[in-house]
């Protein structure tokens, strides 16, 4: 776990929340527009499910976000390839969580970026995670001032504790707007789930 920029006082976590409930969540499935939310091509809403199939951005149609927040996704594989990425925001800093990229490494997970630099250098890069076609996962991911958390499948795989400060975003997701959050695909998923709640 990385632990750039740490501060004293650790993040107020919301530990052991029920998979099927999340307090105060709002279902983003049911809140997406393609032409408000889709930045381009590579996204399909149907019958309640978010299929991406290579898109860069598909935007959340959060319009204030908030400084602490929990965002839980039920997301799957479907065609070998790249990772799925959220784009967060984390006191007005941009900054992703990659899912299942950098496959050469058995699937790795983690921070980007963190002081300039990707997962793999910023010590969040938790590798061997890879995302099994046809096999759905849980994830969830906490923002807060003091850190970002990410579970998967109810296990937490990054807890990285600093200041919003030293966040930003990868050149390949930025984009001239405000800063929003957002999905990318680098290959083809289903996302069943997508529940945002401000903390």
């Amino acid at each position: 776990n990385g632990h750039h920029g740490v501060i004293h006082g650790g993040p107020q976590w919301v530990v052991g929340e029920s998979a099927q409930a999340m307090t105060g969540a709002v279902d983003l499935l049911r809140q997406l527009h393609p032409i408000r939310n889709f930045a381009e091509e590579g996204w399909d809403l149907k019958d309640g499910v978010l299929h991406a199939t290579g898109g860069r951005r598909c935007y959340l149609p959060i319009a204030t976000i908030p400084d602490e927040y929990d965002l839980r996704m039920t997301i799957e594989r479907v065609t070998d390839g790249n990772a799925l990425v959220v784009g967060l925001v984390s006191g007005g800093q941009r900054a992703a969580l990659i899912m299942d990229g950098f496959r050469s490494r058995g699937g790795l997970w983690g921070l980007e970026q963190i002081q300039g630099k990707g997962p793999i250098e910023n010590a969040t890069g938790v590798s061997n995670q890879s995302l099994q076609t046809g096999q759905p996962a849980d994830v969830l991911v906490q923002v807060r001032k003091t850190g970002i958390r990410v579970e998967r499948d109810g296990q937490e795989i990054i807890n990285w504790q600093g200041v919003p400060a030293v966040l930003s975003l990868h050149g390949l997701w930025t984009d001239d707007g405000p800063a929003r959050l957002f999905l990318g695909a680098q290959a083809q998923f289903t996302i069943r789930r997508l529940e945002f709640a401000p903390r």
